[in-house]
């Protein structure tokens, strides 16, 4: 697919290239494969809007260099491929755009002589190949639609895999890679079983959404509290921990700092405090609200330290886990 006119395109690099030149560079072709390569945690932030702009099919608007106000607005109508070395983990939305595909280190014998094997016959040319697949194009059209909501089905409704809590957009990413397969698998020979790929495709996503709850503002947040714990840079003035009755007290004002630190440091897009709240004393969330004083409402008011936010948690071995996220405390 990068070999559509002439030798293969040696990709972009994501660092030294301007966003306004990505935005232009992705929307140069239609239904072919953009590569952009060296993806680092120095990306410039603004790819981040652009990318789940184009993923939502919303064209970039950028501003034209002349006096009449006009834009340029850049739609993307192919695929994009990013090649690096860090995951897309700027924040949870960006991170949940994306298929994930993983390649470990390795000094595997058998994977070099496959890679060889293709190398030659990619030199000698794929034409046949392309010739083959595309001849089934036209029954491809007509059953694509139907297939892809067959496929979305049947994986939301497998036992065995169990995805009742997978989020709508992966279920999707799966349907959207397995489709194709589901329709030339009848047609055209393939050197692997269906139900083998689609196994290997569904643990993908399932560990994609461990990830996903990895990167969830809440997560991270705790993320930023064991670190802080770490460098011993937490305070009495911070938090209490009730190790007899199970409930954390912290104070959101204080530990914002560090939040907002330790994201900067990961390469993370914090939330606004105000946000960060919001999803901290959530319903569905092990928070507890203020029922037994005056001034009811969320905070608390704790001996010692002051207003703060009440949170019940479950002791483990070493530290707690409050939301099944486990905190060095």
């Amino acid at each position: 697919m990068l070999r559509l006119w002439g030798d293969a395109n040696p990709g972009t690099p994501a660092i030294g290239t301007t966003v306004k030149g990505l935005a232009r560079i992705c929307g140069q072709k239609r239904n072919a494969l953009t590569y952009i390569k060296e993806f680092d945690k120095n990306f410039d932030p603004m790819l981040v809007p652009m990318i789940k702009s184009f993923y939502d099919g919303v064209a970039y608007g950028t501003a034209a260099t002349s006096n009449d106000n006009k834009t340029n607005l850049f739609e993307v109508t192919s695929g994009i491929i990013f090649d690096g070395n860090i995951l897309p983990t700027a924040e949870s939305a960006f991170f949940d755009r994306f298929i994930i595909a993983t390649f470990e280190k390795g000094n595997h014998a058998q994977t070099r002589d496959s890679y060889n094997l293709l190398q030659e016959e990619v030199e000698k040319g794929l034409g046949n190949v392309l010739l083959n697949i595309l001849s089934e194009r036209e029954a491809f059209k007509e059953q694509y639609k139907r297939t892809f909501f067959e496929v979305y089905d049947s994986l939301k409704n497998h036992a065995e895999y169990n995805l009742k809590g997978v989020p709508e957009r992966t279920l999707n990413h799966v349907a959207f890679l397995l489709t194709p397969l589901k329709i030339n698998y009848k047609n055209l020979t393939f050197p692997f079983d269906y139900s083998e790929v689609e196994g290997k495709v569904v643990a993908d996503a399932i560990e994609k959404v461990h990830m996903l709850q990895e990167l969830s503002e809440t997560s991270i947040f705790w993320d930023a509290v064991s670190h802080a714990k770490n460098e011993n840079r937490l305070s009495d003035k911070m938090y209490q921990c009730d190790v007899v009755d199970c409930i954390l007290y912290i104070r959101v004002n204080e530990l914002y700092p560090l939040y907002v630190d330790y994201c900067k440091r990961s390469v993370i897009e914090p939330a606004d405090k105000q946000t960060l709240l919001k999803l901290l004393t959530a319903p569905t969330y092990p928070f507890l609200p203020n029922t037994t004083q005056k001034q009811g409402g969320k905070a608390y008011r704790k001996d010692g330290l002051g207003s703060c936010y009440r949170f019940s948690f479950k002791k483990l071995q070493h530290g707690i886990e409050i939301a099944g996220k486990e905190i060095n405390l």
